[in-house]
């Protein structure tokens, strides 16, 4: 007989696998519509980066919005996606050493 706790285990780890799946998508193109944003600011082109800007965060809202849906695992797992995704963009942008 399989107990239950067991079971719960196994639901709250495939919750936040993928928790961290969403949360890394998400941040990946949170991080990568920032370097766009920050191009539009620096060519002169404020409204198209404040239309960036404004898509950019409202889609990262909905996406933990999506997240918390899943409970606390998936949002747990989710806000450590989006931190992996943000470590990987300061690497690849040389801000980390």
């Amino acid at each position: 007989m399989i107990d239950i706790s067991l079971l719960r285990v196994a639901d709250a780890l495939v919750l936040a696998a993928a928790g961290i799946a969403g949360g890394r998508l998400a941040g990946m193109l949170h991080f990568k519509s920032l370097r766009w944003t920050v191009a539009c600011f620096t060519q002169g082109r404020a409204t198209l980066a404040l239309a960036l800007q404004l898509a950019r965060l409202a889609l990262t809202g909905a996406a933990f919005v999506w997240l918390s849906k899943m409970g606390m695992f998936g949002l747990l797992g989710g806000i450590c996606g989006f931190l992996w995704a943000r470590s990987a963009a300061l690497e690849r942008e040389g801000a980390v050493s």
